[in-house]
């Protein structure tokens, strides 16, 4: 059996909130690839959008033998680094994807849905049984320099707060 190589397998979209109507398993086909498609213009290196580790209280009974975990509540991560693309004279191409990018998520406070999948090219569009790693609700944080803004290209760290999530939900058919 062949496994996938994870290196360029990830295709990652988002939508405004405002478009998105319904449950994050509801999202079709048309209305991700009616979003941005962001891969190309953040970098690998730090990209985080998924489940983490869930929050858990211990609540055991006297006679138990051993401690017992209850999962108190669901938690997940994400943040970008944007690349920018700066013309001849250093300021923002607005033509440039990368600058798309970075003008839809400047802005604290701005809310999404991101969706990655993993698997096909990414750059092929998002079909309908495809399989989305994480869907989740998110909003902006301040965006920041990186820890070293002079070392490779000019980029923006933008932290995700993430509201709700879903992991591993297949895209429905369009109905």
């Amino acid at each position: 059996m062949a496994y996938t190589a994870a290196d360029a397998s990830e295709r990652v979209v988002l939508i405004p909130f405002a478009e998105v109507d319904g449950n994050l398993e509801d999202i079709t086909a048309t209305e991700w690839n009616a979003g941005i498609a962001i891969h190309d213009d953040i970098l690998k290196t730090d990209f985080a959008a998924g489940a983490t580790d869930s929050t858990v209280h211990n609540d055991t009974p006297l006679g138990s033998k051993g401690q017992w975990e209850n999962v108190s509540g669901r938690n997940a991560t994400a943040t970008i680094t944007v690349l920018r693309d700066l013309d001849e004279n250093g300021r923002p191409d607005p033509e440039a994807s990368a600058e798309v990018t970075f003008a839809a998520v400047k802005e604290p406070g701005t809310e999404f849905v991101i969706g990655v999948r993993q698997g096909p090219d990414p750059d092929e569009e998002i079909q309908a049984d495809d399989e989305m790693r994480f869907v989740g609700i998110v909003s902006t944080d301040v965006p920041r320099p990186p820890s070293d803004p002079t070392a490779g290209f000019i980029k923006v760290v933008v932290p995700l707060r993430v509201r709700d999530f879903e992991t591993y939900v297949n895209v429905p058919a369009a109905g």
